[in-house]
């Protein structure tokens, strides 16, 4: 890599003198337009259109990496290249091309072997195992990003999404079969719109609409849709609404979204799925924060098949980590649950 930078920096040192000065909102736009991520301005940054120099572009192109990867990668703007040099538009295109990337295949945690059941990895972090007989599969995604399906039968499909408009994602097969459908790929942006409706109330990250196909579910839904580098948290508000035929998901889920609960989050999530076997107890562990409108509201009601404890955060029930919870914020997520091995202790506002 250093000798890539190298020779980067060689090449815009070579054509300086051909090229523009920039501002710096150039770099900005330069960096939206080709990753669909929006960079924050410098909070101290009086005016956008002033000048800008190579720390700055270098700094710009850090926070970029961080945005698409969730974490830091690059310190570029630390670097020996981050000069108080004025920035041209050779080396702005040719910065924004070569040293901002994405890593779609997000890696392991040290000595932790998180790709376990045999079915998800690195590069598919998440998939859906389907009921037998199953001829077509459907889901709605509105993130943006790029994405990969893997739809089981040696099909494959990249999905480009530069906006946050709603996609139908369809694939019909050629026999009527038990597929799995893998999920790779990253999302960068999320449409945060609430509607003011009585069911679902907020646009899913990812929303499954033959959801009569969905028998299982595998891996690490939080890679493919993670929390962003400036805190913005998926929403998976009905995502697998209805899945009756969905029999278990992985305490894993939710790997990959850490920090304060975003409202309408996971309302209505697993809502009638009345085969779901049981809540994974450190399914919500990354998560942090109070409590927010409609984030936990119906979320697991009508999962007539539930047994065992009712969910976790490390350890302990969300209902004694939120005793002052109102109806707003958790009402009805465990409504007819009866299964549950402490229904009687869930204070009622829960259900």
């Amino acid at each position: 890599m250093k000798k890539i930078l190298i020779f980067i920096f060689f090449v815009l040192c070579g054509w300086a003198n051909a090229a523009q000065v920039v501002n710096v909102e150039y770099i900005h736009n330069a960096i939206n337009q080709r990753w669909n991520i929006t960079v924050p301005y410098n909070a101290e940054l009086s005016n956008p259109r002033v000048a800008a120099n190579m720390k700055y572009l270098l700094t710009a192109v850090d926070v970029a990496n961080e945005m698409l990867n969730g974490t830091a990668t690059t310190d570029y703007g630390n670097g020996v290249f981050a000069t108080t040099v004025v920035a041209d538009t050779v080396a702005v295109d040719t910065v924004v091309r070569d040293l901002i990337r994405q890593n779609t295949s997000v890696p392991d945690n040290p000595d932790d072997d998180v790709w376990n059941d045999s079915v998800t990895s690195a590069e598919y972090p998440f998939a859906i195992e389907l009921v037998d007989g199953t001829t077509e599969f459907t889901f709605l995604l509105t993130a943006a990003g790029e994405f990969v399906v893997d739809w089981g039968d040696g099909d494959t499909e990249n999905i480009s999404k530069s906006d946050t408009s709603e996609l139908e994602v369809v694939h019909r097969y050629d026999t009527p079969g038990a597929y799995v459908v893998k999920l790779g790929g990253r999302a960068t942006q999320y449409d945060k719109t609430v509607f003011a409706t009585a069911w679902v109330p907020a646009i899913s990250a990812i929303w499954v609409t033959d959801y009569w196909s969905v028998a299982k579910l595998y891996g690490r839904l939080g890679r493919v849709f993670p929390t962003l580098a400036d805190g913005t948290q998926p929403c998976f508000a009905g995502a697998f609404m209805y899945c009756d035929a969905l029999t278990s998901i992985p305490e894993t889920l939710l790997d990959g979204i850490t920090g304060d609960i975003d409202e309408y989050m996971f309302y209505s999530m697993f809502e009638g799925a009345e085969r779901l076997s049981n809540i994974p107890n450190g399914m919500f562990n990354g998560l942090t924060g109070g409590l927010k409108t409609g984030v936990f509201s119906y979320m697991f009601s009508d999962c007539y098949g539930l047994s065992g404890n009712s969910a976790k955060i490390n350890g302990e029930y969300l209902y004694n980590r939120w005793p002052d919870a109102t109806s707003e914020q958790v009402g009805g997520m465990y409504m007819n649950d009866t299964g549950l091995t402490d229904f009687t202790n869930i204070p009622s506002v829960w259900k």
